[in-house]
């Protein structure tokens, strides 16, 4: 294998969604530190550009259309266009799906890694030319598996870099009007993009009382849409001492997440942004296994239901008390150090 030179062009592709691009990001690391010289590219959607723009290991990134019908075709060549201009002499396909691998192919680039199916789907494998049969489970780790296409060596230890992201004005104005401190108060977040991920609202109300009650904590409840803010409202029902977060940019989420001192969530972007800042989480979790998605790394907890035959069971079966237990050991641990 001709290893790749110290002065690379290597592209990302993952384009979404949130958590999934948080999960690239020991990826990014990783291959930084083994060619400090590289120069990368990420090929990613609108939403998760937002989060990741400034990042420090990313060089430039592109913005994958989302166009609909007969503007895709134009949209698309205008994609291909920039990407081949950029010259890129590897690529590392970390989505594994149809367009991810268009993407992969737009580039132009004669190395195209990516996973081998299973792993990869939707006939993925057909744009790629090196292909990884992943061994880990955990998607952090699988994605890491990738650079041993570029000749690279998987790492032992995953860092985490992310942008910087600073309180905005009106996020300071909501700290200092509710007397928030950084690592004094806790973040719980009731929204998820599948139902069947959702542990219900009521059950984050009764857990955001007990917090405050029994433990003395500051409860913070984030939410994205008018669903999820509704769903806020519902748990402050059994928790009134609970504050609400203001409405946010994903940056300014970030933000109020990365000074938390703990956050709990299911499945969920909000989750893994929270891992990735260095924060200590607490994921609640069913419909998906955490040995693949859970929150990543020593001093992260995260509680599954499973069956009688350890199949995953339903969310809703956990309860308060064990989401309690959990919350009251990641608090009494030490700060997580990346």
């Amino acid at each position: 294998m001709t290893p790749l030179s110290a002065d690379a062009r290597v592209l990302l592709v993952r384009l979404s969604a949130l958590g999934d691009c948080v999960h690239a990001v020991p990826l990014l690391t990783a291959l930084r530190e083994q060619l400090p010289d590289v120069r990368i590219g990420w090929a990613i959607q609108r939403a998760g550009y937002e989060l990741m723009r400034e990042h420090p290991e990313v060089d430039r990134f592109h913005l994958f259309p989302r166009k609909a019908g007969l503007a895709l075709p134009k949209a698309l060549f205008g994609f291909r266009r920039e990407l081949r201009a950029a010259g890129y002499d590897a690529v590392l396909d970390v989505q594994g799906l149809f367009k991810s691998g268009l993407a992969s192919w737009l580039s132009g680039s004669r190395l195209r890694v990516g996973f081998s199916a299973p792993a990869s789907r939707e006939g993925n494998a057909a744009f790629t030319n090196r292909r990884i049969a992943p061994h880990s489970r955990h998607v952090v780790d699988r994605n890491l598996e990738l650079l041993a296409g570029l000749g690279l060596d998987v790492p032992e230890r995953v860092i985490w870099s992310m942008p910087d992201y600073e309180r905005t004005d009106p996020l300071d104005d909501f700290f200092e009007a509710h007397g928030l401190r950084r690592r004094e108060y806790l973040v719980l977040n009731p929204g998820t993009t599948w139902e069947s991920k959702h542990w219900p609202a009521p059950k984050f109300g009764e857990l955001g009382a007990r917090l405050a009650e029994e433990l003395g904590q500051r409860v913070v409840l984030t939410w994205g849409d008018e669903r999820e803010r509704s769903l806020c409202e519902c748990a402050r029902e059994s928790a009134p001492d609970a504050v609400l977060a203001p409405a946010t940019s994903l940056r300014e989420l970030a933000a109020l997440l990365g000074e938390a001192a703990l956050v709990v969530a299911s499945d969920t972007g909000p989750l893994h942004l929270a891992v990735a800042l260095g924060v200590k989480t607490v994921g609640l979790y069913g419909a998906t296994d955490p040995e693949r998605t859970g929150p990543y790394g020593e001093g992260q907890e995260a509680l599954v239901v499973r069956t009688s035959d350890g199949e995953l069971g339903d969310v809703r079966d956990i309860s308060v008390d064990q989401a309690f237990d959990a919350c009251s050991r990641q608090l009494a641990l030490a700060p997580v150090t990346s």
